[in-house]
Order: structure tokens, then sequence, then C-alpha cells
């Protein structure tokens, strides 16, 4: 992971690229003007390219020096990759996995705590912060098993938790939203909730990307069974 690069994606903006664009669309106009025999600068040809290319340079260098949105998306796919079956191999319940429920990872940024970064994507519109939260969930038909890993974008701080919930233990699972609005844009926040003896006993961020109210269905489908 270049923490650098993806620093510089975090603090910096797009002005540049607006600049450069205009700058770019300036050289082109100016190139048109002669094609046509409209001749107002000196070397008019080569003045209008050398000012187009001051323009590429201005709108594209910076964009190539620091990482992009494909590019954080891609470290969070290969950090969280396969998080469950590693869970599952150190709970030492890999041969024990329900079938009624699949083990997943599921995740979400973190939008609040001191020096977090956030950026919203320019292509897509999705705000990304300098930091990200990873839960493995993996379900054995007594049990469940829960690693929970926070990591930095921007240096290598890392914290990791296990948990873990005996269905008889648990009251009910729910999902839950919360909304934020950060940099402008309304951001959704979903969270899997563990209640145990009344009480909220584990919040775990999913993001957006999954069927959060089906998937706590069949947890708490799971939680009646046991308790028959």
């Amino acid at each position: 992971m270049n923490y650098k690069n993806n620093l510089k994606y975090f603090k910096s903006n797009d002005k540049h690229f607006y600049v450069g664009v205009g700058i770019l669309a300036l050289g082109a106009l100016c190139f048109f003007f002669a094609l046509i025999g409209a001749y107002f600068l000196p070397y008019h040809e080569i003045t209008s390219v050398l000012i187009a290319l001051v323009g590429a340079v201005v709108a594209f260098l910076p964009r190539s020096l620091r990482s992009n949105e494909n590019d954080i998306d891609e470290i969070i796919a290969e950090k969280t990759r396969g998080y469950e079956k590693i869970t599952a191999e150190n709970a030492g319940v890999e041969h024990m996995l329900s079938d009624k429920i699949t083990s997943v990872t599921v995740g979400d940024y973190v939008y609040d705590g001191e020096g977090i970064i956030c950026r919203k994507g320019k292509d897509d519109g999705k705000c990304r912060t300098t930091v990200y939260t990873a839960s493995a969930l993996v379900f054995t038909n007594a049990a469940i098993y829960i690693a929970q890993k926070t990591f930095s974008l921007i240096d290598d701080t890392e914290t990791e938790t296990e948990t873990q919930f005996l269905y008889e233990e648990l009251d009910a699972v729910r999902a839950e939203e919360e909304i934020v609005y950060i940099m402008g844009a309304r951001v959704k926040k979903v969270f899997i909730i563990f209640a145990s003896d009344r009480e909220d006993a584990m919040r775990i961020p999913v993001g957006h990307g999954m069927n959060a109210e089906s998937f706590c269905d069949d947890i708490n489908h799971q939680i009646s069974e046991i308790k028959k």
C-alpha cells in the first residue's frame, strides 16, 4: 500500500484539473483560429500547441502522482478478501460452518474520529475516508464468531478484536440506519446490532451494499430455533 499517494488523494482537490482543462481548451481554440487563417499570436500554431500541452500537464499530471478512487477501492478489497475464511480458521471452526447462514465480510468507512480525512469522489460522488472497518461474521450451528479490524489508508495503524456470541445468549439482531452529512453529501450508514440482556452488545457497520434486514432475519430465525 502506498500511504504517501493515498494521503495525496485525500488531501488534494481537483481545482488544478478544471484550471488545466480551461487552459487546454484555450490552446485548442487558438489552434482552431490558426486553421481558419486568423493569426494573433507569435508563432501562432506552435504557441497554441504549447498552451494546450501546458493545460494537459496542469490537468492530468497531479492526478497521475496520487492514488485514485479505484486504487482506494482495490486496497480495501485486498485487505478484506477472504477475511471470514481466515477468521473461521483462527477460531478452529472451518469444518463446523452453518449451512443456513453464509459467513460474510462486511464493512464501511469510519466517518468520525480524530485525524480522519474525508474526500468525495470526483467520478462516483462517494465519500471515502482515511479509516475503514471490516468485520468478518462466521456462523456455526451454535455460535457467531466475529473478527473486526480497523485500518488506516494513510499509515500502518491497524487494530483487531475478536468476539463470540452463542445464539442462546442473544436476544435479537437488528439492522439500523443512520444518516450523516459530510462535505455536502448525504451518506447512509447501516449497522447490524447484536442485543444481549436487553442491551446493545455490538454494532457492526455494513455499509449499504447488502440487504441487512434480510440478513438479520436469518440470524434471528436461528436464534429462535436454538432457544426452542
